[in-house]
């Protein structure tokens, strides 16, 4: 009876629920995606303790109010969910700030006119991507891979048609 129980344990396929990769702070992961680079001004630290960050889409000067409040309301998940998610911060302050690139004249200038601001605890960032489309645990939230949304989180909370969409969903975090 033991040596059956054993084969049957050595034939059972192992399941393994992949956390996202984890980073020492903020700091880190933003450098290691380099989505949002310190070297241009897209990304700082304001604060270590308590921690506040800001975050700044990139957008080339002309794009219209549309476009610079999507890739601002982008900008504040990808802050908040990587922040929470894959650092050890259990809360965080976020300010967007949209930073438009005039190529023309090779300036660049923060449009601080449709800044936006909040702060957000993990658990409510569980909270909310929980009720807006049932992903209320890390790894439903971020790949195995570490990097890329999981299908199910990007398509309720991070495009633009997803249900209830990144417009809502943003609202609902900056409340």
């Amino acid at each position: 009876m033991i040596k059956r129980f054993s084969l049957c344990l050595v034939f059972l396929p192992f399941v393994s629920v992949a956390s996202p990769q984890q980073f020492k702070n903020v700091a880190t992961l933003m450098s290691e995606y380099n989505d949002y680079s310190p070297d241009i001004g897209a990304f700082k630290v304001l604060s270590e303790e308590p921690l506040k960050i800001q975050i700044s889409p990139k957008v080339m000067k002309g794009e219209n109010d549309e476009s610079i409040k999507m890739a601002s309301y982008k900008a504040s998940v990808y802050a908040a969910y990587r922040t929470l998610l894959q650092t050890p911060a259990k809360s965080v302050s976020i300010t967007v700030v949209p930073l438009s690139f005039d190529l023309s004249k090779h300036e660049k200038s923060y449009l601080t006119g449709q800044k936006l601001s909040f702060s957000l605890t993990k658990e409510q960032a569980l909270k909310i991507a929980g009720r807006a489309g049932g992903t209320n645990s890390p790894d439903k939230i971020i790949g195995s891979d570490g990097y890329e949304w999981t299908d199910s989180f990007n398509s309720c909370c991070y495009l633009e048609a997803g249900n209830p969409g990144l417009e809502k969903f943003v609202k609902d975090l900056i409340k």
